[in-house]
């Protein structure tokens, strides 16, 4: 059995969420970064997502969430910094 361990997603609610903050919308029609695969929880992708694991023969994948945008404050302590 193959298994995929480092496989990212993001949900549509949290890509609208943070709107333009974020690198890879999943929520907009025409999508950059990692959203241009199939990156999100909605129907069409997870289809998308099942079907490129079928063509690679990767029969399960862990999923973890795309980490959030981290922007730093100017002032901002060394304790405070992502």
């Amino acid at each position: 059995m193959i298994c995929d361990v480092h496989a990212h997603y993001t949900p549509k609610n949290f890509s609208e969420f943070m709107g333009d903050r974020f690198a890879s919308p999943t929520h907009l029609p025409v999508k950059r970064g990692m959203a241009r695969h199939p990156f999100s929880d909605s129907p069409e992708d997870i289809e998308g997502r099942f079907q490129l694991m079928d063509d690679a023969g990767v029969e399960k994948q862990v999923l973890s969430p795309n980490h959030p945008p981290c922007r730093t404050r100017p002032n901002a302590s060394k304790r405070s910094r992502c």
